[in-house]
């Protein structure tokens, strides 16, 4: 059986054994019938073979990262070398804003300062893709004053920024009022609410979002039954490390792009019937959100606050952006990328584990399975 390695397909293995047959007996005439007795038993031997080698390929190379192909052992294998699979990564817009400050409500005389507050709430819409803003612009009119003290029709304007990289101020010229783009990215928010019911210990309530794009950021806050404050909750893609009393949550992705999210079954997670669960979930298109360049008026609601000399609010009101207020120049959006999934999943698993050095070779892999059988053929 030198070459049994070699047969790919059930008609090789029956050919394989009808000559081993003849070999055996030492005759080159013999002619056998498949639909007889011995055909048959032919038949069954080579298609049993064959599953037979098709099931252990499969097993062996799902047991090791470097051939693993099934998502759901290449999770479990990331978690056994405490690699952490990358959700998708969102594209970020880049260009500036241009503000046309005539188009905006008039300052009244009695107003000292003002201030123009856009953060969340805007969004650009791009060849039907959201981009969002994470970060918070607060552009500021305070009036000149003369030396003496009395007041002028001029302003000194500042943009603040706020983002997660820090805080900025930008100084602003009215007649040409142009701010970077900070934190633009494109996703979507979807924010659910579940109360969970008084289900059986030992399994796990199970919660299910139809997805259309990759996950980007999943928080889920969680106030147990005889709490009054919610609780940020851990995230896992593998129950097998989970201990009973552990605040975590479980999470997959199924074939037909589902998020499921499982609720610990006091077994794998704590046990939290009755309890009120929050769900943050933002998505993104990864690398299809990447775009050139375009020119396009944002989305959503501003703030606008007028302070009076004494620095009391006279007026806060909501306002809906004027496309001849302020207009978004892209220059393009850069940096998506698709989750880890598959066969790149696979790539910077291996990456990762041959960066710490412990990779076995191949002949310490067949010595050391030789160590526990006497006699055994690897046949992959």
């Amino acid at each position: 059986m030198d070459n049994i390695n070699s047969l790919v397909t059930p008609d090789d293995f029956i050919q394989y054994y009808y000559k081993q047959l003849k070999t055996d007996l030492d005759v080159d005439d013999v002619n056998i019938n498949r639909l007889g007795f011995i055909g048959f038993f032919f038949e069954l031997l080579g298609n049993t073979q064959f599953d037979t080698k098709n099931y252990y390929n499969n097993l062996f190379a799902e047991a090791f990262p470097v051939t693993a192909s099934n998502n759901t052992n290449l999770i479990y294998h990331s978690d056994v070398y405490g690699y952490v699979p990358g959700f998708a990564t969102p594209s970020v817009i880049q260009g500036v804003f241009k503000f046309d400050f005539t188009s905006f409500p008039l300052i009244a005389t009695n107003i000292k300062k003002r201030e123009i507050v856009i953060s969340e709430g805007m969004y650009l819409s791009i060849e039907k893709l959201n981009y969002n803003l994470d970060a918070d612009y607060k552009i500021i009119f305070d009036r000149v004053m003369t030396e003496i003290g009395l007041p002028t029709n001029s302003f000194r304007i500042n943009c603040e920024i706020k983002s997660k990289d820090g805080f900025e101020i930008i100084p602003l010229l009215p007649s040409n009022s142009v701010i970077k783009i900070v934190d633009l990215k494109q996703y979507d928010l979807i924010e659910e609410s579940v109360k969970l019911t008084n289900y059986v210990f030992g399994t796990h309530y199970v919660h299910t979002i139809a997805l259309t794009d990759f996950i980007y950021a999943l928080d889920i806050e969680v106030k147990e039954r005889d709490s009054t404050t919610y609780e940020k909750y851990e995230l896992r893609q593998n129950k097998s490390f989970s201990i009973p009393d552990e605040k975590v949550i479980f999470f997959k992705v199924s074939p037909k792009n589902e998020l499921i999210l499982e609720f610990g079954s006091g077994i794998n997670g704590k046990y939290i019937p009755y309890s009120d669960i929050l769900i943050h979930l933002k998505t993104t298109k990864g690398k299809l959100g990447n775009i050139s360049s375009n020119t396009v008026s944002p989305s959503g609601l501003f703030t606008l606050i007028d302070f009076g000399f004494n620095d009391n609010i006279i007026t806060t009101s909501t306002i809906g952006f004027n496309p001849s207020a302020i207009e978004a120049e892209v220059y393009g959006a850069y940096d998506g990328k698709d989750a880890e999934i598959e066969e790149v999943l696979r790539e910077n698993l291996v990456k990762y584990i041959q960066s710490r050095n412990n990779l076995m070779s191949e002949l310490d892999f067949e010595n050391n399975l030789r160590s526990y059988f006497d006699v055994c053929e690897i046949l992959f």
